[in-house]
């Protein structure tokens, strides 16, 4: 870690105006900033003590401050002591949320750093902050505390335009509303920003209990949640053609998930979900269908056949694949058709899939248009967003076909073209 304390700019004066405090200590604390940029930490300390000391409630600005002061002595522990004093007494300015998460990477602290990283943009959300999630994403580049998060896909995913992946997980729906809750026709839905604008990802459909409640099989998307940006996961009734919205969570993403467990209840109806950062390196639709699903259900649900829409479409941008480097992932999806069982499954497609081979760039600037990759998985995918129910059961037979006759490749280098591979 370099030992390095960068500049105090001016622009630290701009966060006493986001919050109010009477006047006099108002000037107390410009007086503390002007010895901060001259470089006086000693005596930026004094006045910025006389401030919290004067103020009848904690004030947030002369906590930043101290912790501005000590950061310029070096004393970052003291200085994240001061930073999530003024967090406390103000828990919406994102300025404290990105100096704790450069405080704490310099420490080493990295699940924190990455919490209080993704917390800022829940506050540049909450707080209508004169400052955009852009700013705290360019102030993160090149900056020497952070110094211990590069190299990390989680770092590079934040500093690619403010993305974290999570893993949203359907656990259980209730209703009480017997005359709506009919069964086979409760969902689940998320709706999220993507670089390719809002989409609607279905979940699953239920299985009705005897107490009125429904089982979602488990069922998870994994995506890159544009921070600050709110996120839908609602409750369904009804087919989706004319559906009934029962409760939701609507927001922002904060920096801790544990809190996020169940949607608000809404005509006595409940959603129970969980949010959870992910390491996953492709996307993924979540556990297989029942085999005991029936065709009317699928029909019904509209989504239970198909749980997300195509990962390309929640991908984070064709802009990855022009700064390709060693160890990135992407996907190569190959049509696949395997014999079909008779005339009417080869005449709706329902023997046709997706073969998707998972790739380590080795190279990414390999030849004209090409890049250099290591085969570390293949999977077998629908390859379109709604299907049957032959081609559902028959997808493990398609894909123990497919390693037949591809598997060998596991392990083994490829150039396959730019243009045909997906990046996340």
């Amino acid at each position: 870690m370099k030992n390095k304390i960068p500049t105090l700019s001016l622009y630290y004066l701009l966060v006493l105006f986001m919050t109010s405090c009477s006047p006099n200590i108002s000037k107390i604390i410009e007086k503390g900033h002007a010895s901060l940029n001259r470089g006086d930490y000693d005596k930026a300390i004094k006045k910025f003590d006389k401030a919290a000391g004067k103020a009848k409630v904690s004030n947030d600005k002369a906590y930043h401050g101290l912790a501005l002061a000590y950061e310029g002595k070096r004393n970052i522990a003291l200085a994240a002591d001061y930073e999530y004093k003024a967090h406390k007494a103000n828990d919406l300015n994102p300025e404290y949320c990105y100096n704790i998460a450069r405080y704490n990477a310099y420490s080493g602290n990295k699940p924190n750093a990455y919490a209080w990283l993704y917390h800022v943009g829940f506050c540049v959300a909450k707080s209508k902050s004169f400052r955009s999630m852009d700013h705290y994403i360019n102030q993160a580049s090149g900056e020497p505390f952070f110094e211990s998060l590069e190299g990390d896909e989680k770092f590079y995913r934040f500093l690619n335009g403010g993305y974290r992946r999570v893993k949203i997980q359907i656990e259980s729906g209730k209703s009480s509303e017997s005359d709506k809750f009919t069964q086979n026709d409760q969902f689940a839905v998320v709706s999220a920003y993507t670089v390719s604008g809002k989409n609607k990802v279905i979940l699953a459909t239920d299985v009705i209990q005897d107490d009125n409640s429904a089982n979602f099989y488990n069922e998870y998307v994994i995506f890159d949640y544009k921070l600050g940006t709110d996120i839908v996961i609602g409750q369904y009734d009804e087919d989706y053609t004319s559906h009934d919205l029962l409760s939701y969570f609507k927001g922002p993403l904060p920096g801790n998930l544990t809190g996020l467990t169940k949607t608000s209840s809404s005509r006595n109806s409940s959603l129970s979900f969980s949010v959870t950062d992910s390491d996953s390196r492709t996307y993924t639709s979540g556990t297989s269908i029942p085999a005991t699903i029936s065709t009317k259900e699928i029909l019904l649900g509209l989504g239970a056949a198909a749980l997300v829409i195509a990962a390309s479409e929640l991908s984070a941008g064709e802009s990855r694949k022009k700064n390709l480097s060693y160890g990135d992932y992407c996907t190569l999806d190959v049509d696949y058709e395997v014999p079909a069982d008779n005339y009417l499954d080869k005449l709706f497609g329902n023997n046709k899939y997706k073969a998707i081979f998972v790739l380590k760039i080795l190279d990414g600037k390999y030849g004209s248009g090409q890049v250099r990759a290591e085969v570390t998985d293949i999977q077998i995918g629908y390859g379109r967003l709604f299907n049957s129910l032959s081609k559902i059961k028959g997808k493990s037979r398609a894909y123990n076909l497919l390693m037949n006759q591809y598997g060998h490749l596991i392990g083994k280098e490829v150039q396959p073209k730019l243009e045909d591979i997906k990046c996340k």
